[in-house]
């Protein structure tokens, strides 16, 4: 009687002892990817500004273009002027597109470590948790 009684307090301590290596094991993970999600938050923010930005360049290299053309024939140095900001404004375009796709192909491989890690934790739990019972 005193020998089953052992055991079942054996099991129960390995379980309770598993079951508090679990739940530390998912706070480390949530916590990471907690880490993960303000990253992707703050560059869907950094997206969301270049985009907007380089929209609001794109439309003022519109309008300096329609005021050069304007401008050709009549004063050659005014159109040289707003050629000069339409060109520079599409420069800054480019260069923030170019930084927008960069961001977005940085975002294809997000939580994919976190829950890789899960996982294998998850197994070696499960793992420890037949090597005890048997």
């Amino acid at each position: 009687m005193g020998d089953s009684m052992q055991t079942i307090t054996k099991i129960k301590s390995g379980i309770k002892n598993s079951l508090i290596t679990a739940l530390e094991l998912l706070n480390v993970r949530l916590e990471m990817a907690k880490l993960e999600f303000n990253e992707q938050k703050e560059q869907l923010i950094f997206i969301l500004i270049s985009s907007l930005f380089g929209f609001l360049l794109l439309l003022f290299a519109g309008f300096s273009l329609f005021f050069a053309l304007n401008a050709w024939l009549p004063e050659p140095q005014k159109f040289s002027v707003f050629a000069s900001i339409s060109v520079g404004c599409l420069f800054v375009v480019i260069v923030l597109a170019a930084l927008i796709i960069r961001a977005i192909r940085r975002q294809r491989g997000f939580l994919d470590s976190t829950l890789k890690e899960l996982k294998l934790d998850i197994a070696a739990i499960r793992q420890s948790i037949n090597a005890k019972h048997n």
